[in-house]
């Protein structure tokens, strides 16, 4: 029984942190896509019904999220990026991030639940 019962703890261990691999993976791939600007890999990680602000103006159908993003990313080109605060709780991670593109430089937030992107912010 005690050995049943270890075994238990040891196969949720595991599944925990292939969890957490798998959401580390995602938020990894969303930052490095961020940073070159590309905005369909960003696209392509999101939840069904995202919440996306881009400089105070809302998005969350998928398709005007795409255009925006698109719009934003052809002002000017990815020049400094640096993830300034990263945290994982619960299947659950946030980051903070400094983008700097030509003249401007923003503040991105990303907001991942379950492997998909929920809530994107961009600010400048």
């Amino acid at each position: 029984m005690k050995t049943l019962g270890l075994l238990a703890v040891a196969a949720f261990a595991i599944l925990f942190h292939t969890g957490l691999a798998a959401q580390s993976m995602t938020s990894d791939k969303i930052s490095k896509a961020l940073s070159q600007g590309d905005y369909k890999t960003v696209v392509g990680n999101m939840c069904s019904s995202p919440d996306v602000t881009i400089n105070d103006e809302s998005f969350s159908d998928i398709q005007t999220i795409d255009k925006a993003l698109e719009k934003f990313f052809r002002q000017g080109k990815v020049y400094d990026f640096k993830i300034i605060y990263s945290g994982d709780k619960d299947n659950t991670t946030f980051k903070i991030i400094s983008l700097k593109m030509d003249d401007s430089e923003y503040r991105i937030y990303i907001l991942l639940k379950n492997n998909k992107l929920h809530e994107l912010r961009i600010e400048q």
